[in-house]
């Protein structure tokens, strides 16, 4: 196995895989006591809160942690982990004065199974969220890819542990909430902690880093103009079957269709994203030194589209009896939702690596546009299949066919910017 995976997969890659596999193997193995503590529609509320959470933490930091890993100084690198933590700490600030003033006048709704306890830890996960992908950001310049692994296995473990231990005392979607804020505190912790001496701002005066600060903003002012929306619309459109669903099925379906995003996306994410950061760092690399990157992007997809077909061929024909079997026969109608929906996980997978294109090539343009039509075919699907009451599998399997043609427009584009430039 060791031998295949070597073949495979470089040794950047498997250093983020030995971690984060693991760390992501966690969640799936508490889901096989979780689902035995919750009901599918506590899963659904918390899936409500995620929903929420989300697309904030895209907002918070305007997207400017994506540009660290672009500066050749790392002063200059610096400077805009900082800026990236400020302006999240100021926009998490702002949400909960809202919030809190919201709530003294308005108690929340029921559309979305909203309630006022969850709400005000909202700010405390966006904060939390948005902190750590910083921190992942600031590791991937780094190459510190074994402290990024451990991090994320802290993170785990100790939301797992809460979560359970949580559940046993009281099963609700506070308990699982409080366990995920748990676990990015003590992530947060121990990322920040081993980087705490690899910043450098050279004994800067405020003023200077201030002045400085606004300048390399301004630089990368393409961050928040382009991907900022188009990275939100798709953090909107990834949640929109979870707005939807609440709206018109209730939490039960949604907390089925959850568990089967959950025990799918956890270990293909890993997989896929370790993938995507390793070729994030020397994509950028290459494209600083104006050398061409599509040997490496070939090289790469033909690697993810292996590793992928077993598996996923596997999930299509036996979805039911695995969720049954590891979950409880409470859960076979995720497993069936897997079944509808594997075509749709798939594309995902070998897609999403390179869309960090975009951003090292400047064309962020494009992915918004993909995104804008994204969210409006997806909102009319579900929309229009829920006013017509239409049956729940009928519904996403549309959703999975028409969200595997635009992950196939996402792939097909990332290739020509890729190619356009420097060719061959």
């Amino acid at each position: 196995m060791k031998k295949i995976l070597e073949k495979y997969i470089d040794s950047s890659v498997l250093t983020l895989l030995s971690g984060t596999a693991f760390s992501q193997l966690i969640p799936i193995l508490a889901s096989l006591i979780l689902t035995r503590i919750y009901q599918p529609s506590q899963f659904g509320l918390y899936a409500a809160y995620f929903a929420v959470v989300f697309p904030l933490s895209i907002i918070s930091s305007l997207r400017y942690e994506m540009t660290i890993i672009l500066p050749r100084r790392i002063q200059h690198a610096s400077m805009l982990f900082l800026s990236s933590t400020i302006l999240c700490s100021i926009f998490c600030c702002i949400l909960w004065v809202i919030l809190a003033g919201a709530l003294t006048f308005y108690q929340p709704s029921d559309v979305l199974y909203i309630n006022y306890s969850w709400v005000q830890l909202i700010p405390v996960g966006v904060f939390f969220t948005t902190f750590f992908q910083i921190m992942s950001i600031w590791s991937n310049r780094l190459e510190t890819y074994g402290i990024l692994a451990q991090a994320r296995i802290y993170q785990t473990i100790i939301s797992a542990i809460f979560s359970i231990g949580l559940g046993y005392l009281k099963a609700d979607v506070m308990s699982l909430i409080l366990g995920n804020i748990t676990g990015l505190f003590f992530g947060n912790t121990f990322i920040l902690l081993r980087h705490r001496k690899t910043f450098c701002f050279e004994n800067s005066s405020l003023n200077y880093l201030y002045r400085k600060s606004l300048v390399l903003l301004k630089e990368n002012i393409k961050t928040p103009k382009y991907l900022l929306p188009a990275h939100l619309i798709n953090a909107i459109y990834s949640q929109i079957p979870i707005y939807l669903f609440s709206f018109f099925y209730g939490p039960t379906v949604v907390g089925y269709f959850s568990l089967a995003q959950r025990s799918v996306r956890l270990p293909t994410a890993v997989i896929s994203n370790s993938f995507g950061e390793v070729f994030r760092q020397r994509a950028s690399q290459l494209f600083t030194s104006k050398k061409s990157i599509v040997k490496v992007y070939k090289r790469t997809l033909k690697k993810l589209i292996i590793i992928a077909a077993a598996p996923f061929l596997v999930l299509g024909l036996m979805g039911p009896s695995l969720f049954s079997f590891f979950f409880g026969t409470t859960w076979n109608e995720s497993g069936a939702y897997v079944q509808v929906l594997v075509i749709m996980y798939f594309m995902q997978f070998i897609s999403t690596p390179f869309n960090s294109i975009f951003l090292i090539y400047q064309r962020q343009d494009i992915e918004l546009r993909i995104n804008v039509i994204s969210v409006v075919l997806n909102t009319m699907i579900l929309v229009v299949g829920g006013f017509l009451h239409i049956d729940i599998f009928l519904i996403i399997g549309l959703y999975s066919v028409l969200n595997a043609l635009i992950y196939l427009v996402f792939l097909k584009n990332s290739y020509k910017v890729t190619y356009k430039l420097y060719g061959k």
